[in-house]
Order: C-alpha cells, then sequence, then structure tokens
C-alpha cells in the first residue's frame, strides 16, 4: 500500500500562493473600479430616479399617503371678540352702521363774561350719520341737574352711556357755575348735521363755567 506525505507545504510556496492571491483579487478589483464608476455616473444614477418616481407616483396612488382632513370654517372666524365686522367703524369716515352705538366724553370750560352766558361744545361722531341729528334727537337724560332737555329715553348713566336708536343721549358728570345744559345740532342747517353735535352750557354767573360727562350715540 502506497503511503501519504503529511508533511507541511514550505513557507515559501505558502509566501507565493498567498501573493497570488492578492494579485488576482487586485487585478478584478482594480477591473470592476472603472466599470462600476461607469454605471454609477451613467446607469444606476438614472435607474434610481426613475424607479423613485415610480415609487412616488404608486404611494400617492395608492393608501401610503394619508387623505387630509377638509378644512372647514371656523364659526368666529368672521368676527373679532366675537362681534362681527360690522361692530367695528374707520374713524371718521364711512357711514356708522344701523343699529352700532358709538360712545366718547364731552366738556364746556370756558370764562363766562356774565350771567347767562352761553357756551358751545362740539362733539364729533367716529362716522357719518345715516340720518342728520336734529336738536330734537340730542338729549341729556331726563332728571339731569340743569339740562332743559331731559329726554326719558335716555336711560343710561356717566359710566355707561346708552341711546335709542336715532339718538344721542348726553350724561352730567359735574359742573360748575352752570345753570342750564342742553343738547344741540352742530348747524342751523339739518341737512349738514352729519358728522356731531353740540352742547350748549349756559353761566350761573360771570367767570369760570365747567361741566363733563358722557354721550352716546345710535344710529337708526
Amino acid at each position: 500500500m502506497k503511503s501519504f506525505s503529511t508533511s507541511r507545504p514550505s513557507p515559501a510556496i505558502i509566501v507565493a500562493v498567498i501573493a497570488l492571491v492578492f494579485a488576482l483579487v487586485g487585478s478584478a478589483v482594480a477591473g470592476t473600479d472603472g466599470l462600476s464608476s461607469k454605471i454609477t455616473k451613467s446607469k444606476v444614477k438614472s435607474i434610481s430616479k426613475k424607479q423613485a418616481d415610480k415609487e412616488l407616483k404608486a404611494n400617492i396612488a395608492g393608501s401610503h399617503v394619508n387623505t387630509a382632513d377638509k378644512a372647514t370654517k371656523a364659526s368666529d372666524s368672521d368676527a373679532l371678540g366675537g362681534a362681527g365686522a360690522a361692530s367695528y367703524l374707520k374713524f371718521s369716515s364711512g357711514t356708522i352702521p344701523s343699529g352700532s352705538t358709538s360712545v366718547g366724553v364731552w366738556r364746556v370750560i370756558d370764562d363766562a363774561d356774565a350771567v347767562s352766558d352761553d357756551r358751545f361744545y362740539t362733539v364729533q361722531l367716529p362716522g357719518k350719520t345715516p340720518v342728520p341729528l336734529a336738536f330734537t334727537s340730542v338729549n341729556f337724560a331726563a332728571g339731569t341737574p340743569g339740562a332743559t332737555d331731559g329726554d326719558a329715553a335716555c336711560t343710561g348713566t356717566v359710566q355707561n352711556p346708552t341711546a335709542p336708536a336715532g339718538k344721542a343721549c348726553l350724561y352730567r358728570s359735574d359742573a360748575s357755575n352752570i345753570s342750564a345744559l342742553a343738547g344741540f345740532q352742530s348747524s342751523s342747517v339739518l341737512a349738514d348735521n352729519l358728522f356731531g353735535f353740540s352742547v350748549r352750557a349756559t353761566s350761573t354767573a360771570a367767570g369760570q363755567m365747567n361741566a363733563s360727562g358722557s354721550w352716546a350715540y345710535t344710529a337708526p
């Protein structure tokens, strides 16, 4: 029977085999570097874009993209502080909306030359009145000390002035050297009284006279 030798290969043979393996692998890598570079720059890049576009379209057409809930209009999106746009006025421009109430203050302060000297103070409204204000529609609240035109329809107070539709109501806070108070139209021509009204104060004696308060106007 023949016997096989079990002796190990010599170190020289091992080194030669390793060198051969590295040489072959290096050649293969070097050979594929140029090819892979060309593929990456031309084929792979374009294929990836096409594939991405295809998958994106498929996702959009399918159920991968969730459907957004339909947006609904907020119930108060056309209001500010719960009040509609009609409740807010442009200062000194446009007509005051029907039913809208404007409020403010008035004051008469001047030196009277004698007893029963009249002084006028003009109040400018924040907009144009739908109907001209006549002297009969500008009155002090009933029971106002010194008022000669007390109107029972003026039911507010100095702190909370109110007025019925079509009227301007005046409320007195304090007064000194005043014998009489009254509300008036601003102009003797009725058609011109669209932007304000007047307050008349009459003196008790010569000297400084002073009166003040609040007012309210509601457009008819």
